[in-house]
């Protein structure tokens, strides 16, 4: 006798979702890490009176990193914004303590 689609377990839709919100979650830590990024370049700016250069840098940044968060959350097209996103917010962490 063969089982009719409906008692057949569906893999890729049953995959599909919790690979997705892993992505997803990927998405929001890497954005929270970047907007903590962003608070930390504000105290060390202070600490060194450069708080001037951390807005100017940062918040640019923080806006375009919420921009592909936005636009293109869980996929790919994210991933890599994001991630140098938080390599240049490191970068500016290191400009603003030994510049």
């Amino acid at each position: 006798m063969r089982p009719s689609t409906q008692t057949l377990p569906n893999r890729a839709a049953s995959l599909r979702p919790r690979s997705a919100k892993r992505a997803d979650r990927g998405d929001n830590l890497l954005l929270g890490v970047i907007a903590f990024q962003m608070m930390v370049a504000i105290v060390i700016g202070l600490q060194y009176e450069r708080a001037a250069h951390a807005f100017w840098v940062g918040l640019p940044l923080l806006i375009a990193a919420a921009a592909v968060w936005t636009v293109a959350r869980e996929r790919f097209v994210a991933h890599v914004p994001l991630g140098l996103i938080s390599l240049a917010m490191t970068a500016l962490h290191i400009r603003l303590a030994f510049a």
